[in-house]
């Protein structure tokens, strides 16, 4: 295997290490509060939440929440509603976006009662 190969492989590696994962809820799950397993060497997560997945893939139409320091977040929006959520892993001066899903609200956020 040439030197190239070697590191693009690292490279991808790396890249899938810092990468949010492991959502709860799981894909198509239901609840509120958003999580995932926030990437290696993270300082911040970037939240991306709505009711178009392709704006979330993008982070466009207001889909962007705002960088936080913490891996969950509470979605507002009406019980029944599908949206759809990402992190980023923002660290070292890089910003590594997550996969992309799918959640249903079913509970009414404290903002709502």
């Amino acid at each position: 295997m040439g030197q190239g190969n070697s590191c693009n492989m690292q490279a991808a590696y790396v890249e899938l290490i810092s990468r949010s994962n492991t959502p709860v809820p799981p894909d198509e799950g239901s609840g509120r509060t958003l999580s995932a397993s926030p990437g290696l060497d993270f300082d911040l997560i970037g939240v991306y939440t709505g009711d178009d997945e392709s704006e979330v893939i993008a982070g466009t139409g207001g889909t962007f929440q705002g960088d936080q320091p913490n891996p969950s977040f509470n979605i507002v929006g009406p019980v029944g509603a599908v949206f759809f959520w990402r992190f980023a892993t923002v660290g070292q001066g890089t910003r590594i976006e997550g996969d992309t899903w799918e959640i249903t609200i079913t509970r009414t956020s404290p903002s709502m009662m």
